[in-house]
């Protein structure tokens, strides 16, 4: 991403997670923030830890969505039977891991916090609390547990 313009619309859709609810459905938008960065410095300098802090915040659906969004790109391309990965889907799958990379430490800071349970472990929706059983059990009344994100990588 050396081109400041590609910096620039990055950037752009950082603030936009932040500030309104992106639908998992827009794959123009989750398509672009996945193929804009071209490094991991990139990564590192355009998403600041007060981005994620915020995102967590103010948007905890978009955060949880370009988490999902990116382990399921990456799902994708491991099990999609190809032998060979196209230089396009190497490209996404490596960013995917630099936000991935770059998003994750934020979330561990408030040990207090269970969106990490909820949205990696479980699948839920980042606002379904969560009832531990005397068992330790994590229950959620009235939903099934769906196969979560960190199980379908």
């Amino acid at each position: 991403m050396g081109n400041s313009d590609s910096k620039a619309n990055f950037r752009e859709a950082i603030v936009t997670l932040q500030n309104r609810p992106v639908p998992a459905t827009d794959e123009a938008f989750w398509t672009g923030v996945f193929t804009l960065p071209a490094s991991a410095e990139d990564v590192f300098s355009l998403i600041a830890p007060n981005d994620v802090r915020e995102l967590r915040k103010r948007q905890p659906i978009n955060l949880a969505t370009l988490l999902r969004k990116a382990v399921d790109f990456m799902s994708k391309v491991v099990n999609d039977g190809n032998e060979k990965v196209s230089s396009e889907d190497r490209w996404v799958v490596l960013n995917c891991v630099r936000m991935v990379t770059r998003i994750m430490p934020f979330l561990f800071e408030n040990a207090a916090d269970d969106f990490v349970e909820r949205v990696m472990w479980h699948n839920l929706d980042p606002s379904i609390p969560l009832a531990v059983e005397d068992d330790g059990e994590i229950q959620v009344a009235g939903q099934e547990n769906a196969p979560a994100v960190a199980v379908a990588v």
